[in-house]
């Protein structure tokens, strides 16, 4: 047999030798697209009395890889005036499909991502919020806030903190509220896991119509970084291995309805 059929035979076998062993050793990495687009829907419940207001709120979200319907949850909870500017709020809160780190596991054989779809979740919420009228800028319609939020999660003992500073501008006519137009930049820190500070950020642009006194709507654009950390099972397993390529950047639009109610 000459060289070049010796070469036709071996290069090919050879190619196929590598590609499986690239395809063992990399089994164990997490399936986290680089990008992607979710579809996201909310309603809100306020009722107002005094300086106290009370919500109920309801989130649902179609996710990558397929657009299937994935996280969920309902918070309870309430708002308190501390002085005119500052808000200080607490909430309970219910969620199924929320992933974490630790749910990249090892089915032995293979790996995957566990089903959270039927998980329920409960958190315990602390919020802290002040506004600020910026005079500087042209009107005298436009509100600057940064939203503080404190988060401990019972069922894996995560301690998150969101972090959202806003601008808002508020058209008014004849005293009556039109549209709100909100740029916000969140950072959410994670307090006692994972492998850095944070595990996700992002800006996002919101738009509320003010429909009727009592009813607005609202649609939102953001495009966030969300960062994984290696499982539990991955560490265990591989011990001297990093995720290549540990990030996800989804575009998410975000539709909603406001139900506001005054006594």
């Amino acid at each position: 047999m000459n060289t070049y059929a010796v070469k036709r035979i071996l290069l090919p076998a050879l190619f196929v030798v590598v590609l499986g062993v690239a395809s063992v050793s990399a089994d164990h990495f997490p399936a986290i697209p680089a990008d992607g687009f979710e579809i996201q829907g909310h309603s809100r419940f306020f009722y107002y009395r005094d300086e106290i207001s009370t919500m109920v709120e309801y989130i649902g979200r179609f996710e990558e890889p397929d657009l299937d319907f994935g996280y969920q949850s309902l918070t309870l909870g309430g708002y308190y005036r501390l002085h005119e500017n500052v808000k200080a709020g607490a909430f309970y809160r219910v969620q199924a499909g929320a992933r974490h780190d630790d749910d990249w596991v090892d089915t032995s054989p293979g790996w995957e991502w566990t089903d959270t779809s039927d998980r329920f979740e409960h958190l315990a919420i602390l919020d802290l919020t002040p506004r600020f009228l910026v005079e500087f800028l042209p009107g005298a319609n436009w509100v600057a806030a940064v939203k503080n939020r404190y988060a401990y999660n019972f069922f894996n003992g995560q301690q998150t903190l969101l972090v959202r500073p806003g601008l808002t501008w508020f058209w008014v006519v004849d005293r009556e509220p039109v549209l709100n137009v909100s740029a916000q930049y969140a950072t959410y820190f994670s307090l006692n896991f994972g492998d850095r500070a944070w595990y996700q950020h992002g800006p996002y642009l919101n738009v509320l119509y003010h429909v009727l006194p009592w009813l607005q709507i609202d649609a939102s654009v953001a495009y966030q970084a969300v960062y994984w950390s290696e499982s539990a099972d991955f560490r265990a397993s591989h011990p001297n291995e990093s995720y290549p390529s540990n990030v996800y950047r989804p575009w998410t639009l975000d539709l909603g309805a406001i139900v506001t109610l005054r006594n």
